[in-house]
């Protein structure tokens, strides 16, 4: 038996104009999940996609039904290439279909994979940096004018507590061994072994598309993201700005049993924008919301930073009776840094509601 489920997601993409004229811009994305039992199963056994006679972008609907917060439905056809390439997502082009997916393409059936359970290797670089701040800061307060002693890094600065535990532990509760532990197991090469032959890679279907999810542009011209436009409602238009849900459902009369799931999206509109209101998100009208105070802005390379430091504590931990100086790591700059704390834990979460949606 042959089956697809198809996913068509609405995605608010802002506004065209302004007044009583304005409309906002909606790219609907088209997932589609393949099935069948055939024991050699290609892209020939889905005739709405890939058949002699025509391919997606030919056979997609030409309308779709449109469900904006309480406003009543209307019917709104896809529309066709503009003029102004800068106001609307690039049209589809059939002939890109026919050479990129053929009826030989194979085809596996789609099965969910959880990521839960993957184990996500980080380490926290807002605190590593904090704490490398206070070791330099620290070394500077104790001996401003000299190079520290061993003993002095030891017994008067934070670079103490990166030296082995079972050689140097303060005993303090705020020792920092495991988070720079973190660091190591970051920056762990993987284990030698004999290399993999190389293979050229044959990729089917559906691993396709999921290499394309970064260029939304190539899934336009695939006909894999369509543009929608509407007038906005009035009841938005009365209580500016808002927040409502959008959905929408294709009209179309497939060839192959068909599933079609149409998630609703929550939006928010202030009159000049009209984006997506994830709840959790980091993201505000288009926006990072750089108020949370999970992101910071640094200056210093920690990465570099931190393996550094940790080649100090090992060379300070072995000349513990020692009154030699040591010169402290010298710190460089790639530029500013965005960085978000808690971001392994905040993936995680996406990783168990992505199991959700995709088994419940």
């Amino acid at each position: 038996m042959t089956s697809q489920t198809i996913i068509w997601t609405a995605l608010p993409n802002g506004v065209i104009g302004s007044g009583l004229g304005q409309l906002l811009r909606i790219a609907v994305h088209i997932a589609p999940r393949l099935s069948t039992d055939d024991p050699s199963p290609t892209m020939g056994l889905f005739s709405d996609f890939q058949s002699a006679m025509q391919v997606w972008p030919e056979a997609m609907p030409s309308a779709f039904t449109d469900e904006l917060g309480g406003a009543t439905p209307i019917t709104i056809p896809h529309i066709a290439p503009t003029v102004d390439p800068a106001t609307s997502v690039p049209a589809a082009d059939a002939r890109l279909w026919r050479a990129t997916v053929k009826d030989t393409t194979a085809v596996e059936s789609y099965v969910y994979e959880s990521l839960s359970s993957r184990n996500v290797v980080s380490y926290p670089l807002a605190d590593v940096h904090d704490f490398l701040k206070s070791c330099y800061l620290g070394a500077a307060t104790v001996s401003s004018t000299d190079l520290p002693t061993v003993p002095l890094l030891l017994e008067k600065t934070p670079f103490g507590k990166l030296v082995d535990p079972n050689v140097y532990n303060k005993g303090d509760n705020d020792f920092p061994f495991a988070k720079f532990t973190a660091v190591l197991d970051f920056f762990k090469p993987p284990s030698p072994g004999s290399p993999a032959p190389l293979v050229v890679p044959q990729f089917e279907f559906h691993q396709a598309l999921s290499m394309l999810s970064k260029y939304p542009s190539l899934l336009a011209l695939l006909g894999l993201v369509v543009e929608l436009r509407i007038p906005v409602p009035a009841s938005l238009q009365a209580s500016v700005p808002a927040s409502c849900t959008l959905r929408v459902a294709p009209e179309w009369s497939p060839h192959v049993s068909t599933t079609a799931i149409t998630p609703r999206m929550h939006c928010y509109y202030t009159g000049d924008h009209f984006t997506a209101d994830g709840g959790g998100s980091d993201v505000t009208g288009g926006m990072l919301r750089l108020t949370d105070p999970h992101f910071r802005l640094i200056q210093v390379d920690v990465d570099n930073a931190a393996l550094k430091a940790i080649s100090l504590g090992r060379t300070i931990g072995g000349a513990v009776d020692s009154q030699e100086t040591a010169g402290l790591p010298s710190l460089r700059s790639v530029g500013f840094s965005l960085v978000r704390s808690q971001r392994a834990g905040k993936l995680g979460s996406q990783f168990a509601s992505a199991d959700h949606w995709n088994t419940n």
